[in-house]
């Protein structure tokens, strides 16, 4: 077991903090399905992570607008699943190929001003299969999905799960560990909720090694029903050795 409290003590010496990453992540799914589950991302349906596999990918952005001329940010991990962030300007409805390729893309937000349609990353071309979207206006990705670095150990402290008023769903988070190329998901945790906002604890964290995959996923009674869930994650940097107070 983890003492989760010794691991986030920001008091102790500058050695020990740089050990510690912490990451918070939030998705969000505007219209659950009653008949399969599906993974909290605004783009709907669930991930595709088969589309990741083989070696890294091209990655391309384009905007459903083509006033969309501003800057977008995507952080990923490499082909050796190595954390990278690139900053790249939008073409509008025009696909941009991003500079580096991945073989995740964690997170992606814009800046210049409110983007005026959704935008897209898609693999391999502008028409290729998407992995994350930014909705209209937003300017950040929703996806309630992560993938840990590598040379990084991930202990999940809590989640949240979250559905508004005549809504509902059941939420499980599955983990697929290894970073194979055909994941094997399994069922880690799950929660039941009604019109109703609910913060599960994991009291002494649940430890994840590097290259596993997270997808939170849920099914609904009431097809259409929204989910948003939290969740917050704290990274230990396995290159750097632990220097007590």
């Amino acid at each position: 077991m983890v003492n989760i409290k010794y691991l986030i003590d920001v008091n102790g010496t500058s050695e020990r903090n740089y050990l510690l990453h912490p990451v918070h992540k939030f998705g969000f799914n505007p219209a659950l399905a009653s008949n399969g589950y599906e993974t909290i991302w605004n783009t709907g349906g669930l991930y595709p992570w088969a589309s990741w596999a083989g070696a890294a990918k091209a990655i391309f952005a384009k905007s459903a607008e083509g006033a969309d001329t501003g800057e977008i940010t995507v952080e990923g991990l490499d082909g050796n699943y190595n954390k990278v962030t690139e900053t790249k300007t939008m073409t509008g409805a025009t696909a941009v190929q991003l500079s580096n390729t991945y073989k995740r893309i964690t997170r992606a937000s814009y800046t210049g001003s409110a983007n005026a349609g959704d935008i897209t990353l898609h693999i391999g071309s502008g028409t290729g299969t998407v992995v994350a979207t930014l909705e209209a206006g937003l300017g950040q990705t929703q996806l309630g999905i992560y993938t840990i670095p590598a040379g990084f150990t991930a202990y999940l402290l809590n989640y949240t799960g979250s559905v508004g008023k005549n809504d509902d769903a059941t939420l499980r988070l599955f983990t697929a560990e290894g970073g194979v190329e055909v994941q094997d998901f399994q069922i880690l945790s799950e929660i039941k909720l009604f019109e109703s906002t609910f913060r599960q604890e994991l009291a002494f964290g649940a430890k994840l090694p590097e290259k596993t995959d997270i997808d939170f996923r849920a099914i609904t009674a009431s097809a259409g029903s929204e989910l948003i869930v939290n969740f917050e994650l704290m990274l230990i940097d396995e290159s750097r050795e632990y220097i007590p107070n």
